[in-house]
Order: C-alpha cells, then structure tokens, then sequence
C-alpha cells in the first residue's frame, strides 16, 4: 500500500534529521537497502526463468500449445526482472567505486596542500 503524503513528509523528515544525526550510518543505510531488493529481484527473475525453462521441457512433451506460450512467457518475464535488478546493481557499484575515487583523490589533494603549504612558510 503507498504512503500518503503526509507520511512520506513525516518519512522524509526522519530520514532528514538522521542525515543530519549521523551521515555515516544514513550512507551506509541507503547503500544496503536497495541492494538487498535489487539482489532478491534478480535471484527472482532467475529463478523464473528457469522453472520457465523446465516448463518449455513439459510442453514438448504434452504438446499443449498454452503450455508452450506459458513457458515461454515466465522466461521472458524471468529474464526482464533480472537484467533490470542487474542493472541497477551494477549502476549502484560503480557510483560507490565512483565515491571511493573520490574520496581519495580528495584526500590526496589536501595532503598535497597541506605539503605544499609547510614548504611555502
């Protein structure tokens, strides 16, 4: 069931004021979560796809020809919900390699700064 928008401002408000509380642990709470969906997605859309597959077996057996569409639809419906949740895994590592890269570079710089500015005085 969806939220109202009241309760999405009140959720919003309290994702806000735990931002603000601790961020690392808000960083690291948005990073797990969908990550976890996404990983249970794709074991889903896989799992589909293969009793799709074994049902394709079953078809050529009975000859039933809405059998055979059946089959053929979980796998397809199979193999979309899993390169969508792939998708997004593989979106979300390379923002995290991305913020890693960042971080260091960001770190390299004030050392260098810091360097450049005890040879300068």
């Amino acid at each position: 069931m969806p939220l109202s928008e009241r309760e999405q401002r009140i959720l919003e408000e309290i994702e806000k004021g735990l931002s603000r509380e601790d961020p690392a642990f808000a960083r690291a709470v948005r990073r797990a979560a969908p990550r976890s969906t996404e990983r249970r997605r794709l074991k889903l859309g896989l799992a589909t796809f293969a009793a799709g597959f074994a049902a394709l077996f079953a078809f050529f057996g009975s000859g039933l020809v809405i059998w055979g569409v059946a089959s053929f639809a979980a796998m397809v419906a199979g193999l979309t919900i899993a390169a969508g949740a792939g998708r997004s895994l593989i979106a979300d590592a390379r923002a995290g390699a991305r913020d890693r890269v960042g971080r260091t570079l960001s770190g390299l710089e004030e050392r260098l700064k810091r360097r450049h500015e005890q040879r300068g005085d």
